[in-house]
């Protein structure tokens, strides 16, 4: 916000010239930061190369940054212009997303084990398209960040096809059939390939780059062999870098949502300490479940709140980001 700290609802049109520049100025770097957190996972992945194996303080690091980030989701419903958007419209914002909250939690309690692992491996399938989806609308806010032109459908396309390499790297992570392993490795690979290909002749100087950068998104599953549990901690740390500077300057102008997110954020790095870890899950799978369901409702949430067509939230969204 401007140095006269404006309302959340003033259009900075209204707000003077230099008003006005302050605010551009603040919002200029995102384009930068959008880079710097959809990297994460060629960072972490690179490091644990370098280290021999995946260091105990990385785990913990990508865990916490991760995590937490599904409680940041709050900072919306609390923000004073954006919760009157979900109180017009209480079954998309609110009935659904409790909805899954509780289907998570009763269906884990009432899998046999062999199901609920089925549901995690689901789970994990599922959330990788949701950070496909999140990657959509990072390269959308660069591209406007910037003041270039909306992304095209091809740019969207070629995105949102990130999907298949990333479904394909955490089948190899999950190891279920080694010998597989060449096959869905090379394939992540040439499908990577044909995307940056297409990026190529598709955008041109820095949006080229950003454009590249969302399409190689899981390249390091497949440049590399990871785990599970690293690649599932890596991948939700980028996504919440991603996520935790999006709601950050969606909601800073309301002193509300930011007293709330702060602590909710804090306080829910204690769960996926808890809750969240397999010893837990085998003794109260009913818990995990529960927190499988947040997530699934954070997911909802997310894909009705960043919507910079909708009718009612996208003026708004372009305002606090200062897109034109």
């Amino acid at each position: 916000m401007s140095a006269a700290s404006p309302s959340p609802s003033t259009p900075t049109s209204v707000l003077g010239a230099d008003a006005s520049v302050a605010h551009s100025r603040r919002i200029a770097h995102l384009d930068r930061w959008i880079v710097a957190a959809t990297i994460v996972p060629f960072a972490a992945i690179a490091i644990a190369r370098v280290a021999g194996s995946f260091p105990l303080w990385l785990y913990l690091a990508t865990l916490l940054l991760g995590s937490p980030h599904v409680l940041a989701t709050a900072g919306l419903y609390l923000d004073e212009e954006l919760w009157p958007v979900a109180r017009a419209d209480p079954l998309r914002f609110l009935v659904l997303p409790a909805t899954l909250v509780v289907l998570g939690a009763a269906a884990f309690a009432a899998a046999p084990t062999r199901v609920g692992l089925l549901l995690v491996t689901g789970f994990f399938l599922w959330q990788t398209q949701h950070y496909t989806k999140q990657n959509v609308g990072m390269f959308a806010f660069w591209a406007r960040s910037r003041g270039e032109a909306a992304m095209t459908e091809r740019e969207r396309a070629l995105i949102r096809a990130t999907t298949a390499v990333g479904v394909l790297g955490i089948l190899r992570a999950m190891d279920l059939a080694p010998t597989w392993d060449p096959l869905l490795r090379w394939g992540g690979l040439a499908l990577i390939g044909v995307g940056l290909a297409l990026a190529a002749t598709t955008a041109r100087g820095p949006r080229r780059v950003a454009l590249a950068t969302a399409v190689a998104f899981y390249a390091p599953l497949h440049l590399a062999t990871v785990d599970l549990l690293p690649a599932a901690f890596t991948y939700q740390a980028a996504h919440g870098a991603q996520y935790y500077l999006m709601v950050g300057a969606a909601v800073r102008g309301s002193r509300r949502a930011r007293r709330a997110v702060v602590p909710a954020v804090v306080l829910g790095s204690l769960v996926p300490l808890t809750i969240l870890t397999p010893a837990m899950f085998a003794a109260q799978p009913w818990l995990f479940g529960l927190g499988k369901g947040v997530a699934a409702a954070h997911f909802f949430a997310d894909a009705q709140w960043w919507r910079l067509r909708d009718r009612r939230l996208g003026p708004i969204l372009r305002r606090r980001f200062a897109l034109a």
